[in-house]
């Protein structure tokens, strides 16, 4: 991804001084696969494997009673612990209303065949949780056999294959053309910008302009969608205007990310939410190409 260089395809520089004015600060999540013989420990960020969970806390489970599966969790303070990355987010008007420590897990429902979502219209709750922890416990007072988590069938279908361990770092991001937020900035919806562009170069510009500043693993800034952004298709889903977490498809270097078929997934929150540290009512979707 380009995004630091502020990048814009040629046929794009008419629109840069526009363009310029969607840059966001977000924190970019890198990932390292870890061997199958010692997992990473349970107060890790990390993509899969053990979560942390205490005992004196009612495990999240789908409407059938079974186990949903940790997808990803954040310990904040392994982001705010590097200072360089804490100085931008202090100066971010949005980035800065993330909690400072804790840790925030994203669970989803492994056995259901839509991984727990009803595709952005945010009805359907017991296939999916954000769950935030803002002391953690000690070692003693933590879930440390997660033996019933590993009921597999044949319809176990997981987006994390593995653990990873993950790093972060600040870059710009311009505003995805998949976000709703793109036509209230261009006044255009991107095919019909790409198509007065010309026939001959809009699929140029498109993956120029993509590879530059859409997909990957992300906390913050404009999300990326293989179909269409539900915040727009769905009344009264617009309030959910900031990205939580963004995991995409990853699957170079051995890595085994996979949403459907090299989809992405998406967690959003309403800003004034954030605020609070009230993670009660996210709003999460996926889809494939």
């Amino acid at each position: 991804m380009i995004k630091n260089d502020i990048f814009l395809p040629d046929e794009m520089e008419k629109d840069r001084e526009k363009l310029e004015k969607t840059l966001k600060k977000i924190i970019f999540i890198e990932t390292e696969r870890m061997n199958d013989v010692k997992g990473l420990p349970v107060t890790s960020s990390k993509f899969g494997g053990n979560p942390y969970f205490p005992k004196n806390m009612e495990y999240p489970k789908n409407e059938n009673g079974i186990p949903l599966s940790m997808l990803a969790q954040i310990n904040f303070s392994d982001i705010f612990n590097q200072e360089d990355i804490r100085s931008e987010i202090e100066r971010d008007l949005e980035l800065k209303y993330l909690p400072r420590k804790g840790i925030l897990s994203f669970f989803i429902d492994y056995y259901d065949d839509v991984l727990g979502s009803d595709f952005g219209k945010n009805t359907k709750k017991t296939g999916y949780r954000v769950i935030y922890f803002p002391e953690l416990e000690n070692d003693n007072n933590l879930i440390n056999d997660f033996k019933f988590l590993e009921q597999r069938t044949d319809n176990f279908y997981p987006v994390v294959d593995g653990e990873y361990r993950l790093n972060f770092k600040i870059l710009d991001q311009m505003v995805t053309m998949e976000s709703y937020e793109w036509e209230k900035i261009i006044g255009k919806e991107p095919y019909d910008y790409l198509e007065e562009l010309g026939e001959d170069v809009e699929d140029k510009v498109y993956e120029e302009y993509s590879e530059a500043y859409a997909g990957g693993h992300q906390i913050g800034g404009y999300p990326f969608f293989t179909q269409w952004d539900p915040r727009a298709a769905y009344e009264n889903l617009d309030k959910y205007n900031f990205l939580l977490f963004q995991l995409d498809s990853d699957f170079d270097n051995k890595k085994n990310i996979m949403w459907g078929d090299a989809g992405v997934g998406n967690f959003f929150i309403n800003i004034e939410d954030l605020k609070k540290k009230d993670f009660s009512n996210v709003l999460y979707t996926w889809d494939c190409s």
